[in-house]
């Protein structure tokens, strides 16, 4: 293995790059042993914290095993491929204090100018025929852009033929559903607590049958998998919604051995993966088997939910189905929207706004959790410092529910995570508590009218 150290890609992802490859290549096997971290720093002339971090990361991508007395091994082989509702919104009986709702992401901070200059271009360099209602899987400018971003932050294996360009995650959704009710798979498979009562009734429309499995501070609970009898399932393994918890390397291993025992399928809905404020975040599953999984990605959260633009990066088998599907629905969307995203993500302006973005939200994060400290003391927050929100644990004797009323009668928007669970009713009460929207000032003084709601409960 070879680093270039002229290059601008920092030494370890190099690092990473390289084992992942010569993984998916099938150079280095399941059970193959990886050199010392003191033994390959010395032959690659690095220092010894550039091999640990990257080994760290492999491990939490399930990549690599590091045992006791064994070292570090391959703990991954790939295989060959197999022949909404109006909300009309919360009404207030008093002035806002905050809106403490997660997984909404800061506008105020859009990147405008790069944006308008980026549609500049794309309409000025935008071919006459792609005016027209082009294809049901969308703009090839934006696929193959799509593609080589995706490989590079997310290591998905894809090709542009793979992805198909949507509306946003619902209708991804939606979309690969109808694929696969289609094909008489009825059984998904969803975290517990996951997606909240709206998302599981979207999801009962399309005909499939939900069956629910339980999450711990590893992810799902793949143990409990088998038993469900599903013939897919929905994951958030980069930061589990709501818990925060990323899906483990020995999980993500064993997730990937249920697919391929039962013929299964994963759905791993990306939704905020670009934002992990303590490391590198975790690469997607697809990438570890891209014939079986689904990647389903958004502008969202990243930019803002107002561009509805999607993508779903699809297994080879599924692209012709979910492209009938798309044509089923509708023409298409904006190819001038969709040529503007890929002008704006190709000039760099998308990397630096995310750059940007984490160094802001983490300084919410943080104001957040001080805040919460000082005026909340007994909430005991929890998750990766990662994503648009936490879930903050309450004292058992709070009544959730009643919390949140008095809140919202008081001007204080907030959501708890009961909504979450399948059965309705949370083991323990918790807000999902949402930083990168509010400025500090309105953090503080959301979180400050907490504490007064917690105490008088």
């Amino acid at each position: 293995m070879e680093l270039d150290r002229e290059a601008f890609e920092p030494l370890r992802t190099q690092l990473e790059t390289g084992i992942r490859a010569a993984i998916r290549t099938r150079r280095l096997t399941s059970g193959d042993s990886l050199p010392a971290t003191r033994t390959l720093a010395r032959d690659l002339g690095v220092s010894r914290g550039v091999v640990q971090a990257a080994y760290e990361q492999l491990i939490a991508e399930g990549y690599l095993l590091g045992r006791i007395g064994s070292g570090t091994i391959v703990a991954w082989s790939p295989v060959s491929a197999p022949a909404e509702a109006v909300d009309p919104g919360p009404r207030i009986s008093r002035a806002l204090i905050a809106d403490l709702r997660p997984n909404r992401p800061n506008l105020s901070h859009f990147p405008r100018a790069a944006w308008l200059r980026a549609s500049r271009e794309a309409v000025n360099q935008l071919p006459v025929h792609d005016l027209g209602y082009g294809a049901p899987t969308g703009l090839l400018a934006l696929r193959t852009t799509l593609a080589q971003y995706l490989g590079r932050v997310r290591g998905a294996v894809v090709d542009p033929g793979n992805i198909v360009i949507c509306s946003g995650y619902a209708e991804g959704l939606q979309l690969v559903l109808d694929a696969l009710v289609l094909d008489g798979r009825l059984r998904l498979a969803v975290e517990d607590p996951g997606p909240d009562r709206e998302e599981r009734l979207r999801i009962a429309a399309t005909g499939v049958s939900i069956t629910s499995v339980p999450v711990d501070a590893e992810g799902i609970r793949t143990d409990l998998l088998a038993a469900s009898a599903a013939d897919a399932v929905l994951v958030t393994p980069a930061h589990q919604s709501p818990t925060g918890a990323p899906l483990s390397g020995c999980r993500r291993r064993e997730l990937l051995e249920w697919v391929r025992a039962t013929d299964g399928l994963i759905l791993e809905d990306d939704y905020d993966s670009e934002f992990r404020y303590d490391r590198q975040p975790v690469r997607s599953i697809q990438g570890m088997d891209p014939h079986r999984t689904f990647l389903l990605g958004t502008a969202s959260k990243a930019l803002a939910p107002g561009l509805r633009l999607g993508w779903i990066v699809v297994p080879d088998a599924w692209v012709g189905a979910i492209a009938q599907a798309r044509r089923r629905r509708n023409r298409g969307l904006s190819s001038l929207e969709q040529a503007t995203l890929s002008t704006f993500i190709r000039s760099g302006s998308f990397d630096t706004h995310l750059r940007a973005m984490r160094r802001l939200n983490s300084q919410s994060r943080a104001a957040l959790l001080t805040a919460l400290r000082r005026h909340v003391p007994d909430a005991a927050p929890m998750g990766v410092p990662a994503g648009l929100s936490l879930l903050a644990h309450l004292p058992r004797t709070i009544d959730e529910g009643a919390l949140i009323r008095e809140g919202l009668r008081r001007g204080l928007l907030l959501q708890g995570w009961k909504d979450h669970f399948a059965s309705g009713h949370a083991p323990t009460p918790a807000l999902v508590l949402g930083f990168a929207a509010e400025p500090t000032t309105r953090i503080n003084a959301g979180v400050a009218a907490l504490g007064r709601l917690v105490e008088e409960c």
